[in-house]
């Protein structure tokens, strides 16, 4: 299934799921008189009670709950219409906090209390790393941050790479202190890596006065499948802001990137863009697609750039899961243009009509 047929599926489904939700909820809460669940005493008990017999807070107000769900499907109903006046592939961002509808951009990491006989409050520990995803030969750096231990304590860390099962596969020997933080690296390319699973976790064990603490943060170690290398010249096509992206293919198949794209004056973000396609080894490119209307609603013409970078290999016969690709550390400009410089055509979903038919036959039901 194509990525972007698969996000408007979503899109819907999300809407549909808070209408059905809510209408369960209600349905769940109603005394199950009828249902032939239950014991036979129950079932009895419950065909014996007339309706003055029951609470008055359990009989259902069938025209309020009609009206608060007719309410909620025109709500869902707003907000498909809203975002459907963009392409599925080019998706408008409101704010920072918006950024996580489309993507989760927070990093590994874990926190924990450690209360002990003899101590007011508990010792806190946590772990952070810099990545979700590493692959063989980059550093994997950990902070490990301890606080509320006792004055003049003696404190010491030892951090290990270990499997989802706990088998340590290999030790930290480098280590940088930063007031009560500990900045832990392994170098995968001092290791022997070629048994280390996909899925891993960094452990650190820390010692407080012969006490000992251990937190963990999971990641994934990934086979080199493709590499975003740079850019290509950007540019209006029609009413979309086309941005090439060269990818540097070790392992031919199917692929999908996603991406931010920022005001370089403001940094704030404006647009999600996704794009997908079958790709060969070697040199490849696959374009982004900001479409005017949703570049005008952030109402930045640019300069742009990209962030929140990611490649992922879909699963097939060769490799029967995800693999991420490698998104290397490089500035990845865009040239600005005048919203004049596009076709300003508004987006016209093909199934929009289909899908608020839907919908409003769900309120219709009711």
């Amino acid at each position: 299934m194509k990525k972007s047929w698969l996000i408007g599926g979503l899109s819907l489904g999300v809407i549909l799921f808070g209408v059905y939700w809510n209408q369960s909820t209600h349905v769940e809460n109603m005394p199950n008189i009828h249902s032939g669940e239950g014991t036979h005493d129950q079932a009895q008990s419950a065909s014996s009670l007339e309706p003055k017999d029951l609470p008055s807070d359990s009989i259902p107000n069938n025209l309020e709950h009609s009206e608060e769900l007719t309410a909620h499907v025109e709500d869902a109903l707003l907000h498909y219409t809203e975002i459907s006046q963009y392409p599925p592939t080019s998706q408008p961002i409101s704010n920072k906090e918006h950024i996580s509808a489309f993507m989760n951009t927070s990093l590994p990491q874990s926190s924990l209390p450690f209360p002990f006989d003899g101590l007011e409050t508990p010792i806190q520990v946590s772990i952070e790393l810099n990545q979700n995803n590493y692959f063989y030969g980059d550093p994997i750096v950990a902070k490990v941050t301890i606080s509320q231990v006792p004055e003049q304590a003696s404190i010491s860390t030892r951090a290990t790479l270990m499997s989802i099962e706990g088998d340590v596969l290999a030790e930290s020997t480098k280590q940088e202190y930063q007031d009560n933080s500990t900045i832990i690296t392994f170098d995968t390319q001092s290791y022997s890596a070629g048994s280390w699973p996909i899925e891993m976790n960094v452990g650190a064990y820390i010692d407080v006065n012969g006490r000992t603490l251990f937190i963990s943060a999971p990641f994934k170690i990934n086979d080199q499948t493709a590499s975003l290398e740079s850019l290509g010249f950007s540019e209006p096509v029609a009413e979309n802001l086309v941005i090439p992206l060269n990818l540097n293919v070790e392992l031919a198949g199917y692929y999908y990137v996603a991406a931010i794209l920022y005001s370089s004056k403001t940094q704030s973000p404006l647009v999600h863009l996704e794009t997908e396609g079958n790709l060969s080894e070697g040199m490849e490119t696959l374009k982004l697609k900001a479409h005017i209307q949703a570049l005008k609603k952030g109402d930045d013409e640019g300069p742009y750039y990209l962030d929140n970078i990611r490649i992922e290999r879909w699963s097939d016969d060769i490799i029967p899961r995800d693999v991420a690709g490698k998104v290397n550390d490089n500035d990845y400009l865009v040239d600005s243009y005048a919203f004049s410089s596009y076709e300003d055509k508004p987006y016209l979903d093909p199934l929009a009509e289909e899908r608020q038919r839907l919908i409003q036959g769900l309120s219709a039901r009711q």
